[in-house]
């Protein structure tokens, strides 16, 4: 996403654009695939911010992309937690989501209004309020909420809709917990077609204004002169050889270690280098993709979380504890689809990261256990959901890393840790000169998060050209 944006802002102000990507379709986890003529999402489900006027909504309006079929989600219940055998209906809007919070915690009005105050400090300066990002980076997010709120329930009500950013007690910073909360609560919007029209979009504006989008062109080497890129090679699906000559400006949209170990003569820095390769991955995610049978479980529009206790932060990830419900946009006559997704580590499939141990039927057994306790804990909210599943399709971080190039199947990329501060946020700049980095692995995750840091990487290019 990050990638395609970047290139579509640049061949707008009239840059020579070629966008490099290794799959046979562009996107990245945007992209989707297809199951007996159905379309899955690999990664896209919803956006926040996108109420018109707001930060995601005036970006995509110049990106073109604001004129999609965005759905806005039901405004009274945008959310649904459910964490043990309790359910909250929470509502988008500020006043709306503090009033319903006092409605179940009555005693922590004076802490509820505290908290949502900081989630709209966050949410008005995010464009230019470095200050506040600065010092809130540098908060541990789990800390600060037992700081402010007494009762230990609120504490998980308000951190509930957890599948949208990896819950490290010890590393998650307080700004990135109140940013992406923040964001849903100023417009919570699908888009019917999913990631894919997201994608084609971009790709058809890339192309009209003069660029490429060459897919099956995986970048292999980059050449470096006095820090300088010089030349990009990429492998083509046949094998040939597809070369870029002396490129004015690079911009990668992957790990950015990933992007280091293709530079040759570079002569980076260790210390930058070591910086960067020590930032840990966050977790990736278990996902089923489910049709259901016609006529059975309605379309809901809103997302629902469940937790199997009230002790969110601390679950492992290894073992099937939080669901996250999803419901497809689908036109009329397409059957129901519905994402289940759960927190899924990474050395739960690592072992099959391996030439000596293929994906087995240990495997495949593995990912059928996940998926009947996924559904196992849906069905808490969903009573009907196992009898109306007519087909189910499954994928693991393995997935992610294998077809989308993730590393370790990442949902939320790079990691960022409180303990570190700015220090956990990667520049676009990097030691050479011609090279720039953006995407999630950056500063902030989600489709906000990357449509931000894209205007940032292009602003450098745009502050230096002629």
């Amino acid at each position: 996403m990050g990638g395609l944006e970047c290139g579509r802002l640049l061949a707008q102000h009239g840059l020579e654009v070629v966008v490099l990507e290794q799959q046979p379709q562009a996107g990245g986890c945007m992209q989707t695939f297809e199951r007996k003529g159905i379309r899955f999402d690999t990664g896209f489900h919803c956006v926040g911010s996108m109420d018109e006027g707001e930060r995601l909504w005036s970006l995509f309006e110049q990106l073109g992309l604001s004129h999609l079929p965005w759905q806005a989600m039901d405004r009274d219940c945008f959310t649904q937690i459910a964490i043990g055998e309790q359910n909250f209906i929470l509502p988008m809007g500020h006043d709306a989501y503090a009033d319903k919070l006092k409605s179940y915690f009555p005693h922590q009005k004076q802490q509820i209004d505290r908290y949502v105050s900081l989630l709209k400090l966050v949410g008005d300066g995010i464009g230019g309020d470095y200050k506040t990002r600065e010092e809130m980076l540098a908060m541990s997010a789990y800390d600060s909420l037992c700081q402010i709120f007494e009762d230990p329930l609120l504490i998980q009500v308000v951190s509930g809709a957890s599948m949208m950013m990896d819950l490290h007690p010890e590393r998650l910073p307080f700004y990135s917990f109140l940013q992406i909360n923040d964001s849903f609560l100023r417009g919570a919007y699908r888009l019917e077609g999913g990631g894919e029209s997201l994608v084609r979009q971009l790709c058809s504006d890339i192309e009209r204004m003069g660029g490429r989008v060459v897919t099956s062109a995986r970048v292999d080497k980059m050449a470096v002169e006095n820090g300088k890129i010089i030349g990009v090679d990429a492998v083509m699906k046949d094998g040939t050889q597809l070369h870029v000559d002396n490129p004015d400006w690079v911009i990668s949209d992957i790990n950015p270690t990933a992007t280091f170990e293709m530079i040759e003569g570079a002569n980076l820095r260790p210390v930058y280098c070591r910086r960067i390769a020590q930032m840990p991955n966050s977790r990736g995610s278990f996902t089923a993709n489910l049709v259901l049978k016609k006529d059975t479980l309605p379309y809901q529009n809103r997302n629902i979380f469940i937790h199997k206790d009230n002790d969110i932060w601390h679950h492992d990830a290894k073992q099937v504890e939080d669901v996250m419900i999803h419901y497809y946009v689908t036109p009329e006559g397409e059957p129901t689809r519905v994402d289940l997704m759960a927190p899924m580590d990474w050395s739960v499939v690592q072992p099959w990261n391996s030439p000596d141990h293929p994906r087995d039927a240990a495997y495949r057994s593995l990912k059928q256990q996940w998926l009947d306790e996924a559904v196992g804990m849906a069905s808490l909210v969903l009573p009907k959901l196992r009898e109306s599943i007519d087909v189910a399709y499954t994928n693991t971080p393995l997935t992610y890393y294998r077809y989308n190039g993730v590393a370790e199947g990442a949902a939320f990329g790079v990691e960022r840790d409180w303990h570190k501060g700015t220090n956990s946020v990667i520049s676009p700049r990097t030691p050479i000169s011609n090279l720039l980095l953006t995407g999630q692995n950056l500063m902030l995750h989600g489709i906000l998060g990357v449509t931000m840091t894209a205007f940032d990487t292009v602003s450098h290019v745009l502050e230096n050209h002629s």
